[in-house]
């Protein structure tokens, strides 16, 4: 089991002396950062505390190479992109449900396929997702695209706009030219 000591005191971002000079502590391996923050610090549980802090490498000291430790960044982006440089309004939860409904599921039978699909859901989750106009996290967004069968993008279109779709579709035919093109043609 791997351990840290503290060469100085530890404060959380909110002034709470998390952990003493000298006072030991527990590093945590696999934990994914949900900020950028956190990327390249080790989570550490320390002594008589419940709950991990994210901690900078300088400030601890292990006999083990703390780069094992680090947080690192994502290797995508935490939230697909629109397609156009254009500000559009859009509503992901009206879309989520269109989409879902088109394919004629439930709720509940969403929630399950994406369960499947590697992102554990609720049918309370897609409902709440379904009245929210923001949108979610890249997970849920890349999961519910893999089960409805639609690239990830099309949640964040504004489908009353004909103006959105016109640029999604110049979007696709340039990336489709670029991507595909074929100098045997």
């Amino acid at each position: 089991m791997s351990t840290v000591k503290a060469k100085c005191d530890i404060v959380s971002t909110k002034g709470f002396c998390v952990a003493r000079t000298g006072d030991v502590g527990k590093p945590v391996l696999g934990v994914r950062p949900c900020r950028p923050e956190h990327w390249n610090k080790v989570p550490v549980i320390w002594r008589g505390c419940k709950r991990g802090y994210w901690c900078d490498p300088a400030d601890l000291q292990s006999r083990r190479d703390l780069r094992d430790f680090l947080a690192a960044p994502p290797d995508r982006a935490r939230k697909a992109l629109p397609v156009s440089a254009v500000s559009y309004e859009f509503h992901f939860g009206k879309n989520l449900r269109r989409l879902r409904e088109s394919r004629k599921l439930t709720q509940a039978e969403l929630a399950c396929a994406m369960t499947e699909a590697g992102f554990g859901a609720a049918q309370s989750t897609v409902c709440y997702r379904e009245r929210r106009p923001d949108a979610p996290g890249s997970l849920f967004v890349d999961a519910a695209a893999k089960v409805l069968a639609v690239p990830p993008f099309i949640f964040y279109l504004d489908w009353g706009s004909c103006e959105a779709f016109t640029s999604a579709k110049a979007f696709l035919c340039c990336m489709s030219s670029a991507v595909c093109f074929d100098p045997e043609a």
